[in-house]
């Protein structure tokens, strides 16, 4: 029998589609996917064949990202069948599609942890960056996924992703605040980088070395 190639990092990030329902300045998949309208989705047969591919290499956990996961009406089967063949799977969200029926879908999936993507403390930063109106659904997701966890028991982690620019840097102590107030576990910071929307954008929204050195030099640290 021919011995089959293990991947030792046992771990990989997978963009599970192209779309997305907003418009981030910031974000880097623009540099992939260019046209918002390319549709580069596989089907949930390819994907379900691709995962076993991927067991079989030895991947054990797979992140998904995008565009927005929750685009994928299928999110939870791709989920559940990973889940099922022994992957671990986490998910990087924007939150503003996930209705109290999906939350319920991608919990009972079998879901270790969602990523919520939250660039300020309150609407008028958040919605600077992300879109109007978007704080507002992004909260009201995570209250339905807590709902559904408390409902179903789960143990799903939930945290928060945040990145770092000049619309926001003035206010990481007030997002650990929220992070708190909203149950989440962990805060990750992470520093812009110039590609996709924030390309063009780029000496507008990164920081200067007197913020950085000002912001604690969080940009670097991250």
């Amino acid at each position: 029998m021919q011995s089959v190639e293990t991947n030792h990092f046992r771990f990989i990030q997978w963009d599970i589609t192209s779309r997305c329902n907003l418009s981030c300045i910031h974000c880097r998949s623009e540099s992939f996917y260019g046209d918002a309208n390319l549709d580069r989705d596989m089907t949930l047969d390819e994907i379900k064949q691709r995962l076993e591919k991927l067991w079989e290499r030895g991947i054990r956990r797979i992140h998904f990202l995008g565009g927005e996961p929750f685009m994928r009406r299928d999110l939870p089967e791709v989920v559940r069948y990973a889940t099922e063949l022994g992957i671990i799977c986490s998910i990087n969200t924007n939150g503003t599609l996930i209705t109290e029926d999906r939350a319920a879908d991608i919990v009972d999936a079998g879901t270790y942890l969602l990523t919520f993507s939250i660039d300020g403390p309150s609407a008028e930063i958040n919605d600077r960056i992300r879109g109007r109106g978007v704080f507002r659904r992004i909260l009201k997701g995570i209250e339905n996924v807590q709902a559904i966890k408390r409902r179903l028991r789960a143990r799903t982690r939930l945290i928060c992703c945040h990145t770092l620019m000049r619309p926001n840097f003035k206010t990481v102590d007030t997002m650990v605040d929220l992070c708190t107030d909203l149950g989440l576990q962990n805060l990750i910071i992470s520093g812009l980088r110039r590609m996709g929307a924030a390309r063009e954008r780029y000496d507008e929204l990164a920081l200067s070395e007197e913020e950085r050195l000002w912001s604690g030099e969080l940009e670097k640290i991250a």
